[in-house]
């Protein structure tokens, strides 16, 4: 297969080493500038001025060390061979051991994947200079995963939707990626607002818990253009994300709001909710069922937003009479943060079932109108799936606007 090609080398990118070098350089000039010449200025014989220059002889170390192996960095393609080669290691890889390979692309870096016939993958950064050049060859050497896979989802496309032509599909296949762009990007948003503004607390609850279900509705109205589980490619753009930030946000901003009773009841619904939610995954969006390992990021989704189903719930269709008890204020403490984000907690003395003293979550209003050994009454109520959970007694009308 590769008789036909000369030996070719490859050296690092000199755009990229000049960028990496400088960066380097900067960084210790600032730390020189602002840390070891004041310090010495200070007091030259001090252990920290000591420890400081060690520290800028070690950075400027690492930036001697990364200009050597970039200078001596370089990929040799032979006649039946792929060489990666540096001043402090040597790897081969043989054309016989290669099934195909894809390029892998992130925000930070761009890597090349040889995946073997024994299972194994051979990883290889793109740092080259003639990035283009050196990927044509591998291209005429070896089939491109990439390549294959995005022509058997066209494929898939093509008999979901028969009765397009060609420039219908792109024109539905284009539409998909924009909204699955714009799904990720407001399911992000909305966890900011979970997480650190959530008022009004009804409005976040109902858009963090219906917002998957828009992804449903996207999934039908498209029969299946944009699926949960995708590929890189250009049709099957993953709104998987879109969907768990919500869900991971409500379940934060749950486990803070309510405080649990009794457990009795709750481990059973949650378990039965969750592997419901779980089955109707599996059952409508089979690109799960490729590996085994999608059976945690299923779980990834499904177990917060069981949670939080069942808490607002409980909480929102509760119309039980509360129980009474009375409690006093052991401590009083407000969690780090931005006064914005901050969550204001009392500790109060045991009550009713309770044997031990308890954690509470309030308001910033309750907060400072309390002192310690004050006593305050403790509602406690039975909650719509007979989870009971409590609350300090003035917070009924202002229950989880803990941020006003």
């Amino acid at each position: 297969m590769g008789d036909g090609v000369q030996s070719r080398v490859f050296r690092f990118s000199p755009v990229l080493f000049l960028i990496f070098t400088s960066l380097f350089v900067g960084v210790l000039s600032i730390i020189t500038t602002f840390l070891v010449v004041p310090a010495f200025e200070a007091d030259s014989g001090s252990a920290s001025s000591i420890a400081k220059l060690v520290g800028v002889c070690v950075g400027f170390l690492l930036v001697l060390v990364f200009i050597i192996y970039a200078a001596t960095y370089k990929i040799i393609v032979t006649a039946d061979s792929l060489v990666v080669k540096s001043l402090f290691s040597r790897r081969e890889l043989f054309f016989e051991e290669v099934k195909g390979f894809n390029v892998v692309r992130n925000y930070n870096s761009s890597e090349i994947h040889f995946f073997l016939k024994n299972k194994k993958k051979f990883k290889m950064a793109l740092f080259m200079q003639n990035e283009t050049f050196f990927l044509e060859i591998i291209s005429s050497l070896f089939i491109d995963l990439d390549v294959v896979e995005k022509a058997e989802e066209i494929e898939e496309l093509k008999r979901i939707h028969a009765f397009f032509d060609n420039d219908i599909l792109d024109s539905i296949a284009s539409m998909a990626r924009k909204f699955a762009k714009g799904y990720n990007f407001v399911g992000l948003g909305i966890l900011f607002w979970l997480i650190f503004k959530p008022q009004p607390y009804a409005v976040v609850v109902v858009a963090a818990l219906l917002y998957p279900f828009v992804a449903f509705i996207f999934l039908v109205f498209f029969l299946r253009v944009t699926k949960l589980d995708s590929k890189k490619y250009n049709f099957f753009l993953t709104i998987y994300l879109g969907m768990l930030y919500p869900c991971v946000g409500l379940f934060f901003l749950t486990l803070r709001s309510f405080s649990i009773y009794s457990y009795d009841v709750f481990l059973i619904i949650f378990l039965v909710v969750a592997a419901g939610i779980t089955f109707v995954f599996f059952l409508y969006f089979t690109d799960f069922k490729k590996k085994f390992i999608s059976i945690f990021f299923v779980l990834l989704f499904s177990l917060p937003y069981s949670y939080g189903v069942i808490m607002n719930i409980n909480y929102f269709y509760d119309k039980s009479t509360p129980i009474v008890f009375e409690s006093v204020v052991v401590d009083k403490f407000a969690s780090e943060g931005l006064k914005a984000d901050k969550n204001y907690y009392l500790v109060i003395s045991e009550f009713g079932d309770k044997q031990n003293q308890q954690k509470v979550i309030v308001s910033q209003k309750i907060f400072f109108s309390v002192e310690l050994s004050d006593s305050v009454e403790i509602f406690v109520r039975s909650g719509f799936f007979k989870i009971p959970w409590y609350y300090v007694a003035g917070l009924a009308t202002e229950n989880l606007e803990f941020r006003s």
